[in-house]
């Protein structure tokens, strides 16, 4: 980038010599691209900023709004289509927070629009309850419109270690993040995601009947796990094709374990049986200790109890 200074001393110069080669010869720069561009703005009019509108909202107009208008802004814009310019002038809020709320909504759901009050720091205590709290109206509104066990993801993942390879295959759900049951193998055949998904299937309660899905691994279309999942009247989602993304909320627990776990350790020494049991370890820690800000910094199965969805 070329200052102000620069780019006039530069046109001065082309003036005097009329020259683009002599101009750069004796300043040493700019490029020849740049000195024929500036030559051709020189004589255009200075731009000017664009001018966005202000809202002017009255002195009682909350600065971060309820959830309800949240959602609601967010379904008129995207699922009837209203012009969004005039949404936001509608209900007082920039168009830069409606398109951040729908940002929010599609990666954390309804709690990535929920106002947790402050935590003040050095008061969150690992395991606390009591350290925030969620008010009786966002756990009825959480009941009315998610539901847990409704979408369940999968996917395999492998930790290397000096002493060999081990797999993991869990079943994630979408509604807080809970790992609802996992297996663990050195071998990532179909025993190893068929157990998993019979075990996971004796935690359902009646009527729960899950969307599961994956991607289009050899593993989610060999027949065990076909029948498995019609056996259960699971319904069955699978990624497109060539479409990674499309499973990313999976890969994303995947890169917290291993950041968090398995990363930057030094696995030398350690058998296979050894680092199962490291492993088995840390996972039942992620669902009852670890703190997500989108649960109001508790941990999945703190969560759940709170919304008495476990005892």
């Amino acid at each position: 980038m070329y200052s102000k200074e620069q780019k006039d001393i530069a046109l001065r110069i082309y003036h005097q010599t009329e020259s683009v080669t002599e101009t750069i010869r004796i300043l040493g720069y700019p490029t020849r691209r740049n000195l024929y561009t500036w030559i051709a703005e020189e004589n255009n009019p200075p731009k000017t900023r664009k001018e966005y509108p202000v809202i002017n909202n009255p002195p009682d107009h909350p600065r971060n709004p309820p959830l309800e208008v949240k959602l609601d802004a967010i379904h008129r814009c995207y699922e009837l289509g209203e012009n969004i310019k005039y949404v936001s002038e509608d209900i007082g809020y920039s168009r830069a927070s409606i398109y951040q709320w729908r940002k929010r909504y599609l990666k954390e759901g309804t709690l990535g629009l929920m106002n947790h009050k402050n935590i003040t720091p050095g008061t969150l205590v690992e395991s606390s309850v009591s350290s925030t709290d969620i008010s009786s109206d966002e756990i009825n509104q959480l009941k009315a419109q998610i539901q847990a066990n409704e979408k369940w993801l999968t996917d395999i993942t492998e930790f290397a270690i000096p002493s060999g390879k081990v797999y993991l295959s869990p079943i994630v759900d979408c509604f807080d993040g809970l790992l609802v049951n996992w297996n663990i193998s050195t071998s990532p055949d179909a025993l190893l995601v068929n157990s998993m998904l019979d075990n996971a299937a004796k935690l359902l309660s009646v009527g729960e009947k899950p969307i599961i899905h994956s991607d289009r691994g050899v593993h989610y279309r060999w027949p065990g796990w076909i029948d498995r999942m019609e056996k259960n009247g699971f319904i069955r989602s699978v990624s497109k094709k060539g479409c990674s993304p499309d499973n990313s909320a999976c890969e994303g627990v995947f890169g917290r374990i291993k950041n968090e776990m398995f990363y930057n350790a030094d696995w030398s020494g350690v058998n296979i049986s050894e680092f199962i049991g490291i492993l088995n370890d840390y996972l039942y820690w992620y669902n009852e200790k670890r703190i997500k800000k989108s649960l109001g910094y508790l941990s999945p199965i703190e969560y759940r109890h709170r919304l008495g969805l476990v005892t």
